[in-house]
């Protein structure tokens, strides 16, 4: 009997989601957390502006609040993507329905969003686009369902 033919052995198609998962969840987190230092600093910055410019009469204030709330935005998205990544992957060698739909609902909501940044002008979101669609069409695959019992 070969690797791919025990029950109780992550079918190969799944393996390959768990690696990309694996692979894309420390990406996300590490830019997160990036994105989270630098709205730190920005607001920082913001903040001393306002301390040493008595002329702006208050206007930085609402400035800030804007910045912090749009930044935080940007800095979860990722940051809690790369958190459900890899905890996701490292759950996949469970035989547990709820797995399967985990990881089928995660890659469906990140389509879902990088489709709305495509149609939103960004370019760059055609490669993971490409890679969420390939993990989705993947944990569909017989083996895979089988592993799952879907």
């Amino acid at each position: 009997m070969t690797a791919y033919q025990r029950p109780d052995v992550l079918p190969g198609p799944a393996h390959t989601v768990r690696t990309l998962m694996s692979i894309g969840g420390p990406i996300g987190i590490v830019i997160g957390l990036l994105l989270g230092t630098m709205m730190l600093l920005i607001i920082g910055g913001l903040t001393a502006l306002e301390t040493l410019s008595e002329a702006t009469d208050g206007q930085v204030a609402p400035l800030m609040g804007g910045v912090g709330a749009v930044g935080l935005a940007f800095a979860l998205i990722p940051l809690v993507y790369g958190i459900a990544s890899t905890t996701l992957a490292r759950l996949m060698r469970r035989r547990s329905r709820r797995v399967f739909w985990g990881v089928v609902v995660f890659n469906v909501v990140a389509l879902a969003f990088l489709l709305l940044m495509l149609l939103g002008g960004d370019g760059l979101s055609v490669v993971p686009l490409v890679v969420h669609s390939v993990m989705l069409g993947l944990m569909f695959a017989p083996r895979v369902r089988a592993f799952y019992g879907v």
